[in-house]
């Protein structure tokens, strides 16, 4: 008695022990992608194949050597029985959210680096009431896949959404999703842009105080789809793949707190600017040390020089000579000139947070004390007759130099008159210390005298 030989469609019988299907069922044609069931190669069984059943499997993207269910393997980055599942989240290549300040112009970008995703430092920036944020990322997904099998009409994967969420806190909220055509049923299969300037920030509940964190998520989705035709019925169905999201999330951090220096704070004896008064060299060291900033921390100082000249009795900026930023603590100044010349030493914190200090210097490498025509020394009380060289009483001597000397430099170059305040230097962070200070220094045609007596 011959059994059936199971989803054999033709079958002959000659007796129990020799059974033969000529045809399996489901076979539209005798060609891979074709058939449902491949006949074994005794013709004693009918096997399943990768088909488009639903109790089979399309396995694409992937393949099945020999056709085989059994021998279904996804390609990278696929997994599931029917190798619908995306296990590779979608690259998000570049990220940038800027903060544009309403009065200067200025911007705070973030992240730090904007080529590369998290974990990054947060962001510290003193703009707490930006006129408009604006944002730019890129991303893409293009899997490399196989060829498709013959019936795999159509497929298509790419990135299907994305979005930005701004979060100050949990009652202030603005999310964003990205404009374009691309759905599962559209991926976009290219380099994905997502950009756009954001002028509405009253979800926000600006200004943002001291200490404020905001921060953003930049969100790409992928998925798309494969088509699956059934040639036993040439209907074609539409299956959706199930995607993975990425999302990059990064912060600022506001700080409107300026940084400070030790000495007024809590009185320290570290120097906010090394005071020199007086360089006959052309090249002078200074340095520094003892700045604060509490929040975002210090990130770098810059120091500049100005030669300073007559304005009215007092010395004013006449022209910066030099301006540069360092992180280190020291520094080699040249002067260009004999001069008075103001250093203006500035630390920043991390947050665009500054503060000033002031030194005063006088650079002289040339000029000399001379005599003037037709002056003299002289001792008064002496007498007359005999030149002024005797003085026949015990009473006090009186010597007289009126316009004897002079400092020609230092005298018409006001060297030693009282200096202007500099806009953003505070009383206590300005020269204050040794013989060149912000105040004039009494003298006589550009000299300070000391005198003696030897019998």
């Amino acid at each position: 008695m011959c059994s059936a030989i199971t989803n054999c469609n033709l079958e002959t019988c000659t007796s129990s022990s020799n059974q033969r299907c000529s045809r399996c069922e489901g076979v539209r044609d005798e060609k891979p992608g074709y058939r449902a069931y491949l006949i074994s190669s005794d013709k004693k069984r009918c096997t399943k194949a990768c088909s488009w059943r639903s109790d089979s499997t399309p396995c694409y993207p992937g393949s099945c050597a020999d056709e085989l269910v059994s021998n279904c393997i996804c390609t990278s980055g696929f997994t599931g029985s029917k190798c619908d599942k995306i296990t590779k989240k979608p690259s998000i290549k570049e990220n940038i959210l800027s903060l544009t300040a309403a009065n200067t112009g200025g911007t705070t970008h973030a992240p730090g680096n904007t080529n590369a995703g998290p974990v990054q430092d947060t962001v510290w920036t003193n703009m707490v009431n930006p006129v408009n944020i604006h944002f730019r990322f890129t991303a893409d997904y293009q899997p490399v896949v196989p060829s498709r099998q013959a019936y795999v009409k159509d497929f298509k994967v790419g990135i299907i959404s994305a979005s930005l969420r701004l979060e100050r806190d949990v009652n202030n909220i603005i999310s964003h999703r990205c404009g374009g055509t691309q759905s599962r049923s559209n991926p976009n299969r290219g380099v994905f842009t997502c950009e756009q300037t954001l002028t509405d920030l009253s979800q926000l509940s600006l200004p943002f105080n001291h200490k404020d964190v905001l921060s953003f998520s930049m969100s790409v989705a992928n998925g798309g789809f494969v088509k699956i035709e059934n040639k036993e019925t040439n209907l074609v169905e539409t299956a959706y793949l199930q995607g993975l999201t990425q999302t990059n999330t990064f912060s600022i951090t506001f700080d409107s707190v300026d940084p400070y220096h030790c000495k007024p704070q809590s009185g320290c004896s570290l120097d906010m600017l090394s005071d020199v008064d007086l360089s006959k060299q052309r090249t002078k060291r200074f340095s520094w040390d003892g700045w604060v900033d509490a929040d975002a921390g210090i990130k770098e100082y810059e120091y500049e020089l100005f030669e300073l000249h007559r304005v009215g009795n007092e010395l004013g900026v006449k022209a910066r000579k030099s301006d540069s930023r360092t992180t280190s603590k020291r520094v080699v100044v040249t002067f260009p000139d004999p001069a008075v010349y103001s250093i203006i030493l500035s630390a920043y914190d991390k947050a665009g947070n500054y503060k000033k200090a002031r030194r005063l210097v006088i650079f002289d490498d040339t000029s000399a004390v001379t005599t003037t025509s037709g002056s003299v020394l002289r001792v008064t009380t002496a007498l007359s007759t005999t030149n002024y060289k005797w003085q026949t009483n015990l009473n006090s001597v009186t010597i007289s130099w009126t316009n004897r000397y002079i400092n020609t430099v230092h005298h018409n170059g006001r060297f030693l008159a009282a200096v202007k305040s500099e806009p953003g230097v505070e009383s206590q962070y300005d020269d204050n210390y040794g013989s060149r200070t912000t105040q004039p220094i009494s003298n006589v045609q550009g000299n300070r005298f000391n005198y003696g007596l030897k019998v």
